[in-house]
């Protein structure tokens, strides 16, 4: 989420004419999108503010911080940046400058910019009135390096935006708010359009998607909000079919599952992947849709966070360890060879030695193809704030690692079942005749070409390899040749 906002902020500032420069010394603006959903990451930004005041031979660079960031953190960098804007006005952002910068923005092509993660915007349509954090552009783009643009393949289409489950140990909703979800039909617009641009990887991108409704009222044929020249520059909405001679019943609801099915039925090569799913929201309807659709990759991230029921109540997690195990099970009973991955962390406040067990014994029960594994860190405003972290620093690191060996070993395992098999790979670089993608169940692949092969593929192209081999993160192969 946080890079599908720099991506929008980006744009947002090169269409008033505001040039990017690689230079973080010498630009007059740097922006900093923050994330605060760890302690850790709150940090760097103070870290990376004070670096950047430091080194700066700009006297008149101006930093501006945006993002989620608790009131806390806003008070500890008072006076070290000169601007907070919220992420949720971002379109009030050319005002801003203007007041800081001392000149209007659209008339300004010397003023330059650094961005901290170097993400390229896509062109922006319009900017939604109630929502416009939510609202995804359109024209093709990718990572730029000194003036040079390297198209990606992958575009992020936020659905929805914020949360409402209030787990113990996160801020989302307090920096977010809670859940807000985008028509359906803007969704689906928008995927179409990537789809024509030559995006080959559609990313939907919520806190819950699981949770994502909408509800369709008025006509089958609606108006998208991109203007088109009328007479006397009047601006006129330009209608657009739901979806390619779809249809949709006036005032019905589109829950996650139809919107997927929606989008899968688009025409196209094209793969759909969505983060984040909560178990508590992962339905029969949604696994059964994954399930019968082509287009909707066989990678789950269904994070668990914990292994212990007592741990997963202190959460506020509202789901137990048999549920999601039941869960898994279904998965795997309805869509076999699925990859899931999940998050986990470790040293909550209070937990024992054999809560801990009960994390790792469910590690080597569920043998996940990837776990994103971090140490509990306080937050301000949660729940879990009031409650004594009384976990060191070193057993947290202790207990991280022997979780990081268990996934070693059984994601390792669940690899060596690719060897020998033929997959279909979206090829993301190519260097040094190694070509490196990912599969639809988001392996990672690195694939050996021949040189004479090398003209035949580009980056962003679907290639069919074998695997010849494998590793805890990763697998090699050979090009299949058409």
């Amino acid at each position: 989420m946080n890079h599908s906002d720099s991506k929008k902020i980006t744009e947002l500032l090169e269409k008033r004419g505001i040039a990017f420069n690689s230079n973080k010394k010498r630009a007059d603006l740097i922006i900093v999108n923050a994330c605060s959903v760890r302690q850790s990451a709150t940090d760097r930004v103070y870290g990376q503010i004070n670096e950047l005041k430091n080194s700066s031979t700009n006297k008149k660079q101006k930093i501006i911080l945006t993002g989620c960031l608790l009131e806390k953190d806003k008070e500890k960098l008072k006076g070290k940046n000169h601007l907070f804007f919220n992420i949720k006005n971002i379109k009030k952002l050319p005002t801003l400058l203007k007041k800081i910068m001392g000149r209007s923005p659209s008339l300004s092509p010397r003023l330059s910019f650094a961005r901290l993660d170097s993400s390229r915007l896509v062109k922006m349509s319009h900017l939604k009135k109630n929502n416009p954090t939510l609202t995804l552009p359109l024209k093709r783009g990718g990572n730029k390096n000194d003036g040079k643009i390297q198209e990606t393949a992958s575009i992020f289409i936020p659905i929805s935006n914020g949360c409402n489950n209030y787990c113990s140990y996160c801020v989302v909703p307090y920096v977010r708010g809670n859940e807000t979800h985008r028509p359906a039909q803007e969704i689906i617009y928008e995927a179409k359009r990537a789809i024509e641009q030559g995006y080959k990887e559609i990313w939907l991108l919520g806190q819950n998607v699981n949770s994502y409704q909408s509800r369709a009222k008025g006509r089958n044929r609606m108006c998208h909000p991109e203007f088109i020249s009328g007479s006397k520059n009047k601006q006129i909405l330009k209608p657009f079919d739901l979806a390619q001679g779809g249809q949709v019943q006036n005032d019905s609801v589109i829950n996650f599952p139809k919107l997927l099915k929606k989008i899968n039925d688009l025409p196209g090569d094209f793969w759909i992947k969505f983060i984040s799913s909560h178990p508590k929201d992962m339905s029969d309807e949604l696994i059964n849709t994954i399930a019968k659709c082509d287009k909707i990759c066989k990678y789950i991230h269904l994070p668990i966070q914990s292994g212990d029921n007592t741990i997963l109540e202190k959460m506020n997690r509202r789901y137990t360890i048999g549920h999601y195990k039941n869960l898994v099970k279904k998965i795997r009973a309805k869509i076999p060879d699925t990859a899931i991955s999940t998050d986990i962390i470790v040293g909550f406040p209070g937990e024992t030695k054999k809560q801990f067990a009960n994390t790792a014994k469910l590690m080597r029960e569920i043998k996940f193809d990837m776990a994103y594994l971090s140490q509990y860190s306080p937050r301000a405003n949660t729940k879990a704030f009031a409650l004594s972290d009384n976990i060191t620093k070193q057993e947290k690191k202790q207990r991280e690692e022997i979780l990081n060996n268990i996934l070693k070993k059984t994601a390792l395992q669940n690899n060596k079942k690719y060897i020998g098999k033929t997959v279909k790979v979206l090829i993301e670089k190519i260097d040094n005749n190694i070509a490196t993608g990912k599969t639809a169940t988001h392996k990672t692949v690195k694939i050996k070409i021949n040189k004479k092969e090398t003209d035949k593929i580009n980056e962003n192209d679907f290639i069919n390899a074998e695997i010849t081999d494998a590793g805890s993160w990763g697998l090699s192969g050979e090009m299949i040749s058409n």
